[in-house]
């Protein structure tokens, strides 16, 4: 077996030698990966080898469904033949979930593998049975009374088995080892997330499976991501850090899935309505909405149907996919919140960043310390933030910052309530009995929404305002910028044109342009005289 310390060239180059086939490689290289990580080098040498019985212990962001499916998928495909990899797993969301990363992981060879999720046993086709079945344990001992079925099974997975268990799956998945136990000719994996707190419960599972299986453990450090990103602050006051958000997002300095963790519910609907103002679709994850709305939200997010994810807390059933950037809007002082949400980031290219103000550098601090006794070094540096290009974007902002106001936040929530109620399914019925309910919602909804026309001029950069360098330095451009102090170019600093008059210009000889003026002229008012204007020039 290879040695998990090896380093590749990149992520391809180790596929490559795993003799993993180029329409596979080809659908994995969209993500961008630059090494394999340690439980994919253990694990896809030990399923290609033939190993028949394994338990893989993991944590999150360990890339286990990649390390585990992606050597069996490539199997299949390339026996061409009638083989069935069955996955159980405990809800119709990881179901969904499962069969969408497969549908991307054979986009490439589609004709090749049939693929099915199925939660009620009658949705099977028995004519064409799939390559790949994933469904839950109850369904499951249903559907293996079927005896063509059962006969193709290569490899039977058990999903994140000490969820099933909480779930209330024991008996079912005690009835399916007894069917597919340490004699069957069947491979079988389990996985279970690595805490203290289920191991005895799934030594008991695993016994009754297979009792000699083969156990893979992965322990990574509290954050292993850290070892592969830097992470920053940045300090700032707090409109400060509004403006520093614009001129990311503005800029593409981030871009892709991005979460930003504030410190509370009011705090994520400023920075939502913020987000809105300058044209940029962002969602809370709102613990206060019903749990269904939330799974909504972040199947919306993972989905890509958004880019902006707020989350307030470190909600216990975050699970998303392909996150690039981490922004903290504000400092947490909690080692453990904070690594629990860096783990989140899905990529080995993107931006940890955390905005503090100055009183809060103590949390800072011991942040650090956690970062050193973890991971032995210090990895938080300053945002090298090149400060005029960030103060030339302020008068922009300025007005959208002032109108997210309390009142403005009420009316935000208010909103995004309303549009629960009216899509919900259990009132569907109430609603078509109460029909001018409906309408008054509606027309309420209608009548709260915010007229964002004074914001459109934020929704595109002007090319003239886009500079013509990055919005963060170097090393050496910082050390530059420090000696120097240039003045910021842009693509065109001036795009007006350029006026000049010699000729003095009297006020009352020019057409009136305001209703209050026009109301006087009508009326025989007197309008209050101005002094002339010698010299009229336009130059910024």
């Amino acid at each position: 077996m290879e040695s998990s310390k090896e380093e590749y060239k990149d992520f391809q180059s180790f596929l490559e030698q795993r003799d993993i086939i180029p329409m596979l490689r080809k659908a994995v290289a969209k993500d961008r990966l630059l090494q394999p990580t340690t439980l994919q080098k253990k694990l896809i040498p030990i399923i290609q080898e033939g190993q028949k019985h394994i338990l893989v212990k993991y944590e999150e962001q360990s890339g286990l469904k990649l390390g585990l499916y992606l050597p069996i998928v490539n199997s299949i495909i390339e026996n061409k033949q009638e083989e069935i990899l069955v996955v159980l797993c405990y809800s119709k969301e990881r179901i969904n979930e499962l069969q969408e990363f497969f549908r991307n992981l054979i986009k490439f060879r589609e004709e090749a593998v049939r693929i099915q999720g199925i939660t009620k046993s009658k949705e099977i086709n028995t004519e064409a049975l799939p390559n790949i079945l994933i469904t839950n344990p109850k369904v499951f001992l249903s559907l293996a009374k079927n005896e063509e079925l059962k006969s193709l099974i290569i490899a039977l997975v058990v999903d994140q088995v000490d969820r099933q268990l909480l779930l209330g799956f024991e008996e079912d998945i005690k009835a399916v080892a007894k069917e597919f136990g340490e004699e069957s000719k069947v491979r079988i994996i389990i996985t279970v997330k690595e805490t203290e707190d289920t191991d005895e419960a799934v030594k008991a599972i695993k016994n009754e499976f297979m009792p000699s299986a083969l156990i893979i453990r992965f322990r990574q450090p509290i954050s292993s991501i850290d070892e592969k990103f830097v992470h920053y602050y940045y300090t700032c006051n707090e409109d400060e850090k509004f403006l520093l958000l614009f001129a990311l997002i503005k800029l593409n300095t981030i871009y892709g899935k991005t979460i930003i963790k504030v410190e509370n519910l009011y705090e994520g609907y400023k920075v939502k309505i913020f987000l809105n103002r300058i044209g940029v679709t962002a969602q809370v994850l709102n613990a206060e909405m019903p749990t269904n709305t939330q799974r909504n939200t972040l199947q919306s997010f993972n989905s890509a149907h958004f880019d902006y994810l707020i989350i307030q807390g470190t909600e216990k059933n975050l699970r998303v996919q392909n996150v690039r950037n981490i922004i903290f809007f504000t400092i947490t002082g909690n080692y453990g919140e904070y690594s629990k949400v860096t783990n989140c980031v899905s990529f080995q290219e993107g931006y940890i960043i955390t905005m503090l103000k100055e009183e809060e550098e103590d949390k800072l601090q011991r942040l650090q310390e956690k970062q050193k006794s973890h991971l032995g070094g210090v990895l938080f540096l300053e945002l090298p933030v090149k400060k005029r290009i960030l103060e030339s974007f302020a008068y922009r902002i300025r007005d959208a910052i002032k109108s997210v106001t309390p009142k403005a936040i009420k009316a935000e929530k208010a909103r995004e309530l309303k549009k629960v109620i009216l899509g919900s399914k259990k009132l569907k019925t109430y609603f078509e009995e109460h029909p001018q309910e409906k309408e008054i919602l509606t027309k309420q909804l209608t009548k709260n929404k915010i007229d964002e026309r004074r914001f459109a001029s934020l929704k595109i950069l002007p090319d003239y305002l886009i500079p013509k360098e990055s919005l963060l330095a170097n090393p050496v451009e910082m050390r530059i910028t420090e000696e120097t102090k240039e003045p910021l170019e842009t693509a065109d600093r001036n795009p007006l044109p350029v006026f000049s008059n010699e000729e003095p210009v009297n006020y009352e000889d020019l057409p009136p342009t305001s209703g209050r003026k026009l109301w006087k002229l009508r009326h025989n008012r007197r309008i209050k005289k101005k002094p002339f204007v010698k010299n009229l020039n336009f130059v910024p």
